[in-house]
């Protein structure tokens, strides 16, 4: 009797893409097919929450669940690992000494922080890219405060409570907002007579502060910053970061903590033999989000043109490639022709402190009802992927 083996999927990474693409393949081909999800973490992060967390808003609950608990219940395979090397040749990827074959591969690694070489941008920055930084940032806040207590010199308090937050994109603005949210509470909490000693400056290389977004969200964005009491500095690069400072240009601003939002590169896996990759590294896709007849990518490690638009970096994109990259999946194990991605972006939400802006493209509208909406979207998004 013949006996006709499954189908063997292997997905590399458990974010957007990932773990949504993981849960609907299973769910789709069953038994026809062994889905393997890898990934070097133990739980899936909605990232978009952590600035929530930066806040002090944000529950554990809502930011990260347990992958293994998806994979029990939607019945897919999870290995807790690092791709260290794809062969194409072969059909197989190296995860430590195993050597795990695949008929289809989905590469959807993900991003990490980009410094530009900056000196001492790495050492003495903290990105927002785990609960783990959040927690780091709180720490340092509650030092930070308690020694501008003890101190009676005013120059001193002023150097302790100097905050910088590098990059003015949509994540630079709201996690200036968060982190002056939780400073003053703390500060409220313990020590009220701290508030008149705090700042916060936002730092941005490019011309202006959240490019791509709509003039009317910038300049709310830039009169809102200003009404709060923020610096902002557009045009000019950081040049280098102390612990104690950060230099632009000639000058030296002072401060006691820095968050670097200012860019990412991807995570890069060794192919052999290699694909097409940006100068970054990420993958360059064609128009089914395929880099090979059997490997898809998508996410923040690729560069998708999707006809004369380079696709954002986001979870709303990353949400949409994993809807396509399933579809075309499916397709090529049966031998169908693909479908192309087609790339729509449904608008956005930032927050700035209790106000916001909800941004549907073709109109924006400003109001303190932003962060309801968004919260609850963020829910509903949190249950559609892990169904937690």
């Amino acid at each position: 009797m013949l006996t006709i083996m499954p189908h063997k999927i292997i997905i590399v990474g458990a974010g957007f893409v990932g773990l949504p693409a993981a849960r609907e393949l299973k769910a789709r081909l069953g038994n026809a097919a062994d889905v393997l999800l890898i990934d070097p973490k133990d739980h899936f992060l909605f990232a978009p929450r952590l600035v929530y967390a930066l806040a002090g808003d944000g529950r554990e609950d809502q930011i990260k669940v347990d992958i293994a608990l998806i994979a029990d219940r939607s019945d897919f395979q999870f290995l807790h690992g690092t791709v260290e090397r794809v062969d194409r040749t072969a059909r197989d990827v190296s995860v430590g000494s195993q050597r795990i074959p695949y008929d289809v591969l989905i590469l959807s690694q993900g991003s990490r922080t980009c410094y530009f070489n900056i000196p001492g941008s790495e050492e003495h920055t903290v990105c927002l890219k785990r609960l783990e930084d959040v927690y780091r940032i709180h720490d340092q806040i509650h030092d930070l405060v308690e020694r501008a207590q003890r101190t009676k010199n005013a120059d001193e308090k002023r150097a302790l409570l100097s905050f910088v937050v590098v990059g003015g994109g949509a994540s630079g603005v709201e996690s200036v907002f968060a982190l002056k949210r939780y400073v003053e509470r703390h500060c409220d909490r313990h020590t009220p007579r701290l508030r008149k000693h705090l700042s916060f400056r936002l730092l941005e290389a490019g011309p202006q502060i959240l490019k791509g977004f709509p003039p009317r969200i910038v300049n709310g964005a830039l009169r809102e910053l200003t009404r709060n009491g923020i610096a902002i500095h557009t045009g000019e690069a950081v040049s280098c970061v102390e612990n104690t400072c950060v230099v632009v240009a000639k000058e030296r601003m002072s401060t006691a903590l820095t968050i670097w939002a200012a860019g990412i590169l991807p995570n890069v896996i060794p192919i052999d033999p290699d694909v097409r990759r940006d100068a970054k590294g990420c993958f360059i896709t064609d128009r089914f989000l395929s880099i090979d007849p059997c490997i898809f990518a998508a996410g923040d490690a690729v560069t998708h043109q999707d006809r004369t638009v380079t696709v954002p970096k986001n979870a709303q994109t990353a949400i949409q490639m994993s809807r396509t990259i399933v579809e075309n999946a499916v397709r090529s194990l049966a031998g169908k022709s693909l479908v192309p991605f087609r790339y729509k972006s449904m608008g956005s939400i930032l927050i700035m402190g209790s106000k916001g802006y909800i941004d549907l493209r073709a109109f924006a509208i400003k109001t303190r009802l932003a962060a309801l909406a968004r919260d609850l979207f963020y829910r509903y998004r949190m249950w559609q992927i892990t169904k937690f």
